[in-house]
């Protein structure tokens, strides 16, 4: 039997998300934040904490539509699987990222339509 290696999660992207190119493969690899906040249900108050998982997405058509749309400050809804980091850890940070399966944007930040130096012609 195999085993279920699944988690979903509701958060906010922080900050810009890293976008890399493969050459070899033609496609896409995204890096981002997803900051969660977590209550302790252990303690029965309404304090809470907010914790960053490292998100990767390795699926080609995820990612070619992600570069395009995501953006610091986007609401996510998000299922993905565990991978254990092999890397040395900060204190506090997870020992594991989450590779994305699929992402629903759940809103985005507001941009302002015309770019600074753009001026609408009336």
């Amino acid at each position: 039997m195999e085993d279920i290696n699944k988690t979903i999660q509701i958060g906010v992207v922080k900050e810009e998300p890293r976008i890399k190119f493969i050459p070899k493969l033609d496609a896409h690899l995204i890096e981002f934040n997803l900051t969660v906040r977590i209550k302790d249900q252990a303690i029965h108050d309404a304090s809470s904490r907010e914790v960053d998982f490292p998100i990767i997405v390795r699926n080609p058509r995820l990612a070619l539509y992600l570069k395009d749309t995501l953006q610091a400050g986007a609401r996510l809804y998000l299922e993905g699987q565990l991978i254990p980091t092999p890397l040395p850890l900060k204190k506090g940070q997870p020992a594991f990222r989450i590779e994305a399966r699929e992402v629903v944007l759940i809103d985005k930040p507001q941009r302002h339509p015309y770019p600074d130096g753009i001026k609408k012609i009336r």
